[in-house]
């Protein structure tokens, strides 16, 4: 089974206005219930297109900056990449992942071009309200879970392909007390700040 944990930086929260300006992308192949192997590991930044109404604390957190952005391209030149990615894969994961997700769709809608077919997917930060429930974790974020869990890692954290790494280690400490974990879909989504939740 090939997992894809997917993570996303943007320039803000609001959907109508902040874009996407850095995906990263882990493949993995399941062997067993409890080993894998990485297949391949990617990260893309992205130029955006309206600067201008980019949220500056977002920015600070993801640490852009106009020196490192300076050779990359705007999103729609990334739409085959991105679609061939999420499309090969047969589940994805990730931390709150319907908010990457809509940014995703709405990147694509935004030219007027088919955005993928989202597969099902297992979201970190449900397993963790899972164990947040019954008292075992005081917190969801990702920051605070990998510090529960001990995770150490290399690189920045809130870029795309270190928050993908962070995903993956998180999922595996969850996964040792969340079994029955759900598959959501884009439409059945998790979305943990949805009033209808």
């Amino acid at each position: 089974m090939k997992i894809l944990v997917l993570d996303t930086e943007t320039t803000g929260l609001d959907i109508t206005k902040h874009e996407i300006i850095q995906i990263g992308f882990l493949f993995i192949d399941m062997v067993s219930d409890n080993s894998y192997n990485i297949l391949s590991e990617s990260e893309i930044n992205i130029r955006p297109l309206h600067l201008e109404s980019a949220d500056p604390g977002a920015l600070a957190v993801n640490g852009f900056s106009a020196y490192e952005w300076r050779n990359s391209k705007p999103i729609n030149e990334h739409f085959q990449e991105i679609k061939d990615k999420i499309e090969y894969a047969d589940i994805l994961l990730g931390q709150n992942l319907i908010f990457d997700l809509r940014f995703i769709k709405q990147a694509f809608e935004n030219f007027d071009i088919v955005p993928p077919k989202f597969p099902p997917y297992m979201d970190t930060k449900w397993m963790g309200t899972q164990l947040l429930n019954e008292g075992k974790l005081k917190s969801t974020s990702m920051d605070k879970m990998c510090k529960h869990f001990n995770i150490k890692f290399e690189g920045k954290a809130h870029t795309a392909l270190v928050d993908c790494k962070r995903t993956l280690a998180v999922w595996e400490k969850l996964s040792e007390f969340v079994t029955d974990i759900p598959a959501f879909t884009f439409v059945n989504s998790y979305d943990p700040h949805s009033k209808n939740k």
